[in-house]
């Protein structure tokens, strides 16, 4: 094992990899066998069991913030308990449109930071949802029926 890392360490000299050189040079040559250690592991599988999206509470507040500041709209309303959008809101309103949010968890009180920077809440009403879905099941044009979600 002693040989294989004077043998990494003179191929991939830390002084050779980084300038200036960092110091100590093998706290550096440590650092680097072990991340050469992780990689030559097989990866690891997981099971997502929730998927979610990323990056569409960025594209919210983006279009949030630009309906806002260019005037195409008087008030808005954003369903959510994240608060991740706290602050396009706070920025919104303090541009003089009021923002209210629904918090969608039934269980989850709304986060104290939205509620904070919301103009107003609006509670929201699972008997107004349910009347607003499709019959269930819904049939595709093709014939195949679709079944919305028993949680729904």
């Amino acid at each position: 094992m002693a040989a294989g890392r004077e043998l990494w360490a003179r191929r991939y000299a830390p002084e050779q990899l980084f300038v200036p050189a960092l110091e100590p040079t093998a706290d550096l040559t440590a650092m680097l066998l072990d991340a050469q250690a992780r990689r030559a592991k097989p990866a690891t599988m997981a099971r997502v069991v929730i998927p979610e999206e990323k990056g569409s509470d960025v594209n919210l507040g983006t279009h949030l913030l630009y309906d806002a500041l260019k005037g195409h709209c008087d008030k808005a309303i954003v369903i959510t308990n994240d608060s991740d959008l706290c602050e396009p809101i706070r920025l919104a309103v303090s541009e003089g449109v009021p923002i209210g949010i629904v918090n969608p968890h039934r269980k989850a009180p709304t986060n104290h930071k939205l509620a904070a920077v919301a103009s107003f809440e609006i509670p929201l009403r699972f008997k107004t949802i349910s009347s607003c879905q499709m019959p269930n099941p819904v049939t595709a044009s093709n014939g195949k029926q679709i079944h919305k979600p028993r949680e729904w």
